[in-house]
């Protein structure tokens, strides 16, 4: 997806968010933040707020972060630099010994 650079907003990242920066944008009276080539094989938030798109997409990622599969989806079409795609992979196989988050055979 390419957006347009009149649509995107210099936003001060904190977290994950600086570590893996994310597009903020505006679309419409929305912000969205867009980590990935699109929004079907990235992460994506929405908001009304710069702050309220940042919690949203905080929360896409720790979904797709538990899913082997969504994460290798977004992986596969991104192309992260090396220790950003480590950082992944850490985070990731620590979700997955986390009792309270992580469960293979879990149904949402």
């Amino acid at each position: 997806m390419n957006i347009p650079k009149e649509m995107l907003v210099d936003a001060k990242l904190k977290g994950i968010a600086d570590k893996l920066k994310p597009s903020v944008f505006r679309q419409g009276d929305s912000y969205c933040v867009l980590y990935g080539a699109d929004a079907q094989n990235g992460i994506l938030g929405y908001g009304i707020s710069i702050e309220e798109a940042l919690t949203d997409w905080e929360g896409n990622l720790i979904k797709t972060l538990h899913n082997d599969i969504e994460i290798k989806r977004v992986l596969a079409h991104t192309n992260p630099p090396q220790d950003v795609s480590a950082f992944l992979d850490d985070y990731r196989d620590r979700a997955k010994h986390d009792e309270t988050g992580y469960d293979i055979n879990k149904q949402y």
